[in-house]
């Protein structure tokens, strides 16, 4: 069965960071615009964890952390 999930919050990313995901074996980054603080429930449990909302084409999405392989501070 398929968890529901409902964001509780946003935050703002503060510092620059980017999400780092592997696309056909090459490591491609986003930058993070804000966090998104979402609870997941299922039929026997339910908790709360912190996914990045990253910045594509001027859209935020909510990344899977499942999609991302690492976050980190940007480069200046």
């Amino acid at each position: 069965m398929k968890k529901a999930e409902k964001i509780l919050q946003i935050i703002p990313a503060g510092e620059p960071w980017e999400a780092v995901f592997e696309d056909n074996g090459k490591e491609v980054s986003l930058p993070v615009m804000c966090w998104s603080l979402v609870q997941e429930e299922g039929k026997d449990s339910s908790y709360r964890c912190v996914r990045a909302i990253c910045d594509q084409d001027g859209y935020g999405d909510i990344e899977d952390a499942s999609n991302i392989i690492a976050l980190r501070p940007a480069k200046r």
